[in-house]
C-alpha cells in the first residue's frame, strides 16, 4: 500500500523529528512518502503530485495550519477527486499514538 502524509510544517507545529517518529509508526503498513523527509527531486512539486496520484491511502496531519495550507488543500482535493481514502490524525495526538493504533486504523481502510 502507498500512503501519502499531507501536512504543513507553517508553525512549527509539525517538525521533521514529530515526522521521522510519525513515518517509523507507519512504515510497517505501507510504503510512506512524507515529502519533507522523502523528496529528494529536482521537481519538488511534480514528484508530490506524482506520489499523491499512485497512492493507496493518504493520512492528513490536521493542524490549524494545515486547514489553511493551499498544498495540504490541494492534496485532500486531489485525494478526493481521485477517490482516495483519507485519514485524520490530530498534530497533537501524533506523539501518544501506538505503531498498533495506527496499525489498526490503517487496516480498517485497507479493506
Amino acid at each position: 500500500m502507498n500512503i501519502f502524509v499531507s501536512y504543513t510544517t507553517r508553525n512549527n507545529e509539525v517538525t521533521t523529528d514529530s515526522l521521522v517518529d510519525f513515518s517509523n509508526k507507519i512504515n510497517a503498513y505501507g510504503k510512506v512518502f512524507i515529502d519533507l523527509l522523502d523528496n529528494n527531486s529536482t521537481d519538488k512539486q511534480e514528484r508530490i503530485i506524482n506520489e499523491l496520484e499512485k497512492s493507496d491511502l493518504l493520512i492528513l496531519i490536521k493542524s490549524l495550519s494545515s486547514l489553511n495550507s493551499e498544498w495540504v488543500k490541494f492534496e485532500l482535493e486531489t485525494a478526493n477527486k481521485l477517490k482516495i481514502p483519507v485519514i485524520e490524525f490530530l498534530v497533537e495526538d501524533l506523539r501518544n499514538l501506538t505503531k498498533e493504533k495506527i496499525g489498526q486504523i490503517i487496516d480498517s481502510y485497507n479493506r
